[in-house]
C-alpha cells in the first residue's frame, strides 16, 4: 500500500510538472520539475530516481540548498544540440546543468547511446552539478565532473578501473588540473571520479566540502600540486 502511495505522489507530482509554491527554505517534496518532451512512456520511477538521491547529495554538500530544479526534456539528442547551439556535439552527450540552475537533456527512452538506467544516472549527475554550482560557481571542471560521476555512481566499471590503472603504474595519468582541458579525449570522465575517492578515502569529506571552495591544495591537504599528484597515482595504483 505505501508503494502504492508513493508511486501515486510521483505520478501526481509528474503530471502536474513537479511545480509547487514553496515558502522560503522549505525542501520541495519533488526536487525536479519535469517539463518539454514528456510524451509516450511513463516518467515516475526517472523521477523518483533522483528524488532518491537528491536529499542525501544535499545533505552533503549544501544543506541549505531549497530549490526546485527545472528538468527541460527534449525528444532527441539532434533536438537538444540544437537548442544548446551546439550542433557538432557528440551522441553521448545527452544532458547538461545550465548556468540559470536548469537542466536541459534527452528525455531518458530517447537516446541512441545511453539505455534507460544509465540516463537515470545522467540526470543525477546534473543535478549534482546543479547543487555544487549553490557552493561555487567556479568550481573547476575536473572537480565538478568527479564528484558527479562519484554521487551518480559511473565510471567505475571493470574496464575503466583497468584502464586508469594500468595508466597509473606506467606513469601515463594526466595532471588532474589538467584533464578538463579537452573534453574530446574523455580525460575528465575517465579519472575525475578516482580523484574525488582518493579524497574521501584518504583525507575526508570534509577535506572534499573544503577542496569545493578552494582547490589550493596546501591549504586543504598541506600538499604541494605534485605531491596531491603523487598521492593519487598511487592510491590507483594501490586501491584500483
Amino acid at each position: 500500500m505505501r508503494k502504492m502511495a508513493i508511486s501515486f505522489l510521483l505520478v501526481l507530482l509528474l503530471s502536474t510538472g513537479c511545480q509547487t509554491v514553496l515558502p522560503e527554505n522549505t525542501v520541495p517534496d519533488c526536487p525536479v520539475a519535469v517539463s518539454g518532451y514528456t510524451e509516450g512512456n511513463d516518467l515516475s520511477d526517472f523521477v523518483g530516481f533522483v528524488t532518491e538521491k537528491s536529499s542525501y547529495i544535499i545533505s552533503k554538500y549544501n544543506p541549505s540548498f531549497h530549490k526546485q530544479i527545472k528538468v527541460i526534456l527534449y525528444s532527441s539528442v539532434k533536438a537538444l544540440h540544437e537548442a544548446q547551439g551546439r550542433d557538432n556535439a557528440p551522441d553521448w552527450s545527452v544532458g547538461n546543468a545550465r548556468s540559470n540552475g536548469d537542466i536541459w537533456m534527452v528525455n531518458p527512452y530517447c537516446s541512441s547511446v545511453h539505455d534507460y538506467e544509465e540516463m537515470k544516472k545522467i540526470l543525477v549527475h546534473e543535478y549534482t552539478h546543479v547543487v555544487l554550482g549553490s557552493i561555487n560557481k567556479a568550481i573547476p571542471t575536473w572537480l565538478n565532473e568527479g564528484i558527479a560521476c562519484y554521487e551518480a555512481d559511473q565510471n567505475k566499471d571493470a574496464k575503466t578501473v583497468e584502464y586508469v590503472k594500468q595508466q597509473a603504474e606506467a606513469s601515463w595519468i594526466p595532471n588532474y588540473w589538467e584533464i578538463d582541458k579537452d573534453h574530446s579525449t574523455g580525460n575528465v570522465y575517465i579519472y575525475a571520479r578516482s580523484i574525488v575517492e582518493y579524497i574521501l578515502e584518504q583525507y575526508s569529506l570534509e577535506s572534499l566540502k573544503r577542496f569545493v571552495l578552494n582547490t589550493d591544495t596546501k591549504k586543504v591537504f598541506g600538499l604541494s600540486k605534485q605531491e596531491f599528484q603523487e598521492g593519487w597515482k598511487k592510491y590507483i595504483i594501490e586501491k584500483y
